[in-house]
């Protein structure tokens, strides 16, 4: 019976198998494959055709009780992901940790040659899905395995600042230096960011150095700088990422001059794909613009600097942003989510495709720019002639968020974007649109930096002593727990 009124959506039962494929039991067991992959952060950025290509290349292996999965010590050339049951893992006979169903080990070796660092055992009988290496290096492209590759390199946080080589300053600010340093035992370059401790305290920074930390270490993607590790003492807390050799996007579209459509769809669905990740993170960036992407000189982007991220469940209230990019809600105060980084894309856009910002241009005090973006009919100058571009903008740029495109697949199957490739984008092999010109940099002696060299040193004096302050306390407490 419905208690109370309800309505019900029926199919023939044999219509719902053909529609799923035929054999429900092997539906369902897709099903499971694609809910496993999601534990292996590599595959989470390849398309629908190469995990559709993945997933019929699974093989299921089984375990018996105490049976050797993986030895220690052993070349490996297989990735594993726990269909069910529970495996043991063992460094020199002593345990470790446990992995259980959905769980994999062994992404590495897809990629690199490495020897196994644990034993895997069985504990009670395990059934595995399993892929070799040499079937997932038969769907990468050339970029697509530069990227998996150097990410071995972006993911060893064994790294210590006596390992590092400076090579030279890259920039400085308010909170510091960043700095491109090589490893002394790979020659991998990274750059790293110092952040002056006394300048965090001084502008109640702690909170916003932690998320950035915290989200910077959990994101993987390849339009997004990668975090490797951070480092700390008494007078900075240091990043060490990864170093993007490029131009930001901002000097790159003032290089090209008014961008075409396949430049201003490159861009445009680059950083679309980044922030749509981030949004599946329950991540808000809320500062998108063009001096906060990197195009690198392989002509791929990277979206860098995260001072301004933050996890959300919903709704956020924070007036935070650059003004010319900021979305009308964000300064009403009435709480905004995800839509104003969408916003903030399509305001890139307009920006690539005609030139100039399309709301507040000649402005620059923040309240006039705010009143422009608020109140201000969106235009086009009379050069723009594609309909499609204009239909998008005009969805997208809506001043009322809950009226707006920005659902990330919605905006795919734009007719804007009808012609677009995204399968290749994400797998780096679409061909950039603008090749960077940039001279040969010239590397300095590796003189040692000075706060590196601070933070090797073993015998940092202090002089005096006075009574801390209740600020100084919970500074120190939070610096400890950092």
């Amino acid at each position: 019976m419905a208690e109370p009124d309800c309505i019900l959506a029926e199919i023939d039962f044999a219509k719902f198998k053909e529609t799923v494929g035929g054999d429900l039991n092997e539906a369902q067991n897709k099903s499971n494959q694609l809910a496993s992959f999601d534990h292996v952060p590599m595959f989470r950025i390849l398309s629908d055709e190469k995990i559709e290509f993945l997933q019929n290349n699974l093989k299921v292996e089984k375990f018996a009780n105490g049976k050797k999965i993986i030895t220690q010590g052993e070349i490996g050339d297989k990735l594993f992901i726990i269909k069910k049951g529970r495996v043991d893992f063992f460094v020199n006979s002593r345990y470790i940790r446990s992995l259980n169903d959905g769980e994999e080990f062994g992404a590495r070796s897809l990629i690199s040659s490495e020897k196994r660092s644990a034993t895997a055992i069985a504990n009670g009988e395990v059934s595995c899905y399993t892929l070799t290496a040499d079937i997932f290096k038969s769907i990468l492209e050339p970029n697509l395995y530069e990227y998996f590759t150097n990410k071995i390199f972006l993911e060893d946080n064994t790294i210590e600042l006596k390992d590092l080589d400076n090579v030279k300053e890259l920039g400085s600010g308010n909170f510091g230096s960043v700095n491109l340093v090589r490893n002394k035992k790979n020659k991998y370059l990274y750059a790293i960011k110092a952040l002056n401790l006394e300048q965090i305290k001084l502008e109640n920074l702690e909170e916003c150095v932690e998320v950035e930390r915290d989200v910077l270490l959990k994101i993987d993607h390849p339009f997004i700088m990668k975090m490797v590790k951070y480092l700390k003492n008494d007078t900075y807390i240091f990043f060490i990422n990864e170093y993007i050799k490029g131009k930001e996007l901002w000097e790159v579209i003032r290089d090209i001059g008014l961008l075409n459509k396949e430049q201003t769809q490159y861009y445009g669905g680059s950083m679309l794909l980044a922030i749509d990740y981030l949004h599946k993170q329950k991540i808000i960036y809320r500062d998108i613009k063009p001096e906060n992407v990197m195009v690198s000189i392989k002509g791929y982007i990277k979206i860098i600097d995260f001072g301004t991220v933050k996890e959300i469940q919903d709704r956020t209230s924070t007036i935070i942003g650059t003004s010319h990019y900021m979305a009308p809600e964000i300064t009403k105060g009435e709480g905004y989510s995800f839509q104003v980084d969408i916003w903030s894309i399509a305001i890139c856009m307009y920006e690539f495709f005609c030139g100039k910002l399309p709301f507040g241009e000649d402005y620059d005090d923040p309240m006039d720019i705010y009143r422009a973006v608020s109140q201000e009919e969106l235009s086009f100058p009379n050069f723009v002639k594609d309909e499609k571009f204009m239909q998008l903008m005009n969805k997208m740029l809506r001043k009322n968020p809950t009226n707006r495109l920005w659902k990330f697949k919605q905006i795919k199957e734009d007719p804007y974007f009808k012609d677009f490739d995204w399968n290749k984008l994400i797998s780096l092999s679409y061909p950039p649109p603008y090749k960077l010109k940039m001279k040969e940099e010239k590397e300095s002696s590796g003189a040692s930096i000075p706060y590196l060299s601070y933070l090797q040193s073993k015998d940092v004096k202090r002089t005096g002593k006075k009574k801390k302050s209740n600020r100084q306390i919970k500074f120190e407490k939070w610096l400890k727990n950092f």
